[in-house]
C-alpha cells in the first residue's frame, strides 16, 4: 500500500512538471522585451591644450601714444579767401584823380562860370566788414583848379574774394560843399575881388574797387566812382563889386544845379 502511495504521486508530480513546461513558453515570450541597439557615437579625443601666450613684460615705463589726424585742407575756403582769415576792421587812404561838371544835367540861376573841371584827389577812409559787407565812412578833398569841393561820404559795399584778390560793388553818398571859388567863377567886372561863395548840397553813385592782398593786414588797390551832384548856390552878396549888366538881379538870388562827376583812385588799406 505504501508503495503503490508514493507511485501515485511520483505521477501526480510529473503531470504537473509536464503542464507547466507547456505553459511557460508563452509567458516567456510576454515577459521578454525587444533589445533596441543603441545609436553610434563618435568619440573625439580633445589634443592637448595650447599653452597661453605670454607678453613679454618691459622694464621701461609705459609710453602714451597720441595719433594725431591731419585736417583735409577744403580747397573751396582756401580758394576764397587766400588763408586769410576773417577781417574786422579796415582803414585806408587814397589819392587819384577827378573829374567834374557841376551844371552837366539841369542849372537854374546858377550864374558860376568854370563849372567844368579836373583835379588831384585825396581821401581816407575807415569802417567795418561782415563776412562779405562792408559799411564805412570816407571824407575826400577834390581840388579842382578853380574851387575845392569836399564830400564826407557813408559807403557800403558787397565784396568777392577769390584767393588773394578781393573785388566789390557799392554805392557812396553824403554831404558835399564847394569853398571858396576864383575870380575866374563869378561873371565880376575884371579886377574885381569875387565874394565868398559856399555852394553845398549831396552826392550820391556807384562804386567799384579790386584790391589784392599783400598780407593779411596790408592791400593795395583801385577803386571808381561815378557820381551824381544836387547842389544849392545861396544869394551872393557882393558888397558893391560891379558885375555884367543885367546880372545883378541874378546874383542876389540863390540858384541850383544837378551835376555828374567821376573820380577814379588808388589806396592802400590797413586791415584787422
Amino acid at each position: 500500500m505504501i508503495a503503490e502511495s508514493n507511485l501515485m504521486r511520483l505521477l501526480s508530480a510529473a503531470a504537473a512538471g509536464g503542464f507547466v513546461m507547456a505553459l511557460a513558453p508563452g509567458a516567456l515570450a510576454q515577459d521578454v522585451q525587444p533589445v533596441q541597439a543603441a545609436p553610434e557615437t563618435s568619440t573625439v579625443v580633445a589634443g592637448p591644450a595650447s599653452p597661453p601666450v605670454v607678453q613679454p613684460v618691459s622694464s621701461e615705463p609705459a609710453v602714451r601714444t597720441v595719433i594725431v589726424k591731419e585736417k583735409e585742407r577744403d580747397t573751396a575756403a582756401e580758394i576764397q579767401n587766400g588763408g586769410l582769415g576773417w577781417e574786422w576792421v579796415y582803414l585806408n587812404a587814397d589819392m587819384g584823380v577827378a573829374y567834374t561838371d557841376l551844371v552837366s544835367l539841369k542849372a537854374s540861376n546858377w550864374q558860376l562860370q568854370d563849372n567844368s573841371a579836373t583835379g588831384p584827389a585825396f581821401g581816407i577812409g575807415a569802417g567795418v566788414r561782415l563776412l562779405f559787407l562792408t559799411l564805412g565812412v570816407r571824407a575826400r578833398d577834390l581840388a579842382f583848379p578853380t574851387f575845392n569841393m569836399w564830400e564826407t561820404d557813408l559807403e557800403a559795399a558787397l565784396h568777392f574774394r577769390i584767393w588773394r584778390v578781393d573785388m566789390a560793388i557799392g554805392a557812396r553818398g553824403g554831404y558835399a560843399f564847394l569853398g571858396s571859388f576864383s575870380a575866374n567863377s563869378l561873371q565880376a567886372s575884371s579886377g574885381s575881388t569875387p565874394s565868398d561863395v559856399t555852394v553845398h548840397g549831396w552826392n550820391v553813385g556807384p562804386t567799384a574797387a579790386v584790391d589784392v592782398y599783400l598780407s593779411k593786414l596790408v592791400s593795395v588797390g583801385v577803386d571808381a566812382n561815378a557820381e551824381f551832384l544836387f547842389l544849392q548856390r545861396p544869394a551872393l552878396p557882393l558888397n558893391g563889386h560891379a558885375v555884367p549888366a543885367g546880372l545883378g538881379g541874378l546874383y542876389a538870388d540863390s540858384g541850383s544845379s544837378i551835376g555828374a562827376g567821376f573820380v577814379g583812385m588808388a589806396h592802400l588799406g590797413i586791415h584787422f
